[in-house]
């Protein structure tokens, strides 16, 4: 049973990563957000995103430089952020996962 709820707390962590993570890719420039989206999220290749988006390889490694360094930036100030929100606005639901 213990090892239920450690996969659920588990669980739980990572989607609410996931959702922050999300968050931050949300707030890229758009040009960066379509270049991430498509090269880690539709695993397309530099010369397709070259293709797509008109830009030269060297321009796409940079933004996706800047993009992976902007999203582990904002990553531990907003997940802490929602998770005091959480543990203010929502103590019991949080302390009964926890048990």
């Amino acid at each position: 049973e213990k090892s239920d709820n450690t996969s659920v707390i588990t669980d739980f962590e990572t989607n609410e990563s996931l959702n922050i993570i999300n968050k931050i890719i949300e707030k890229l420039p758009e040009q960066s957000k379509l270049v991430f989206k498509l090269r880690h999220y539709d695993d397309y290749s530099f010369e397709e995103i070259e293709t797509i988006t008109g830009l030269s390889s060297v321009n796409i490694r940079v933004i996706l430089s800047r993009s992976r360094k902007y999203i582990k930036e904002n990553y531990n100030a907003l997940y802490n952020r929602e998770l005091n929100y959480k543990l203010e606005n929502n103590n019991e639901y949080c302390l009964n996962i926890t048990q």
